[in-house]
């Protein structure tokens, strides 16, 4: 996960609706960031629709999952990387 953060340490979530049942809760909102830092030129930002769901036990998270169609930040990294 740290090694996430590298690459996009601007990482940001937008929360638009949150849902909560029993040991369950669910994020619905953006998630944005620019890759590696770097400016947030148009070809290297991006802002996309997500959703998180968490399952708690005992006081912890026992299961994270994101959803989303990372099809653009893989474009983004792959034209990135080329140019480096």
């Amino acid at each position: 996960m740290a090694e996430y953060f590298l690459l996009f340490p601007d990482y940001t979530i937008a929360v638009e609706d949150v849902l909560e049942r029993e040991n369950m809760v669910a994020v619905f909102g953006h998630a944005s960031a620019t890759y590696r830092g770097l400016t947030a030129e148009p070809g290297n930002f991006w802002r996309l629709p997500a959703a998180w769901k968490g399952i708690i036990e005992k006081g912890k998270i026992k299961l994270w999952q994101v959803n989303a169609d990372y099809a653009l930040i893989l474009d983004i990294m792959t034209k990135k990387n080329k140019l480096d």
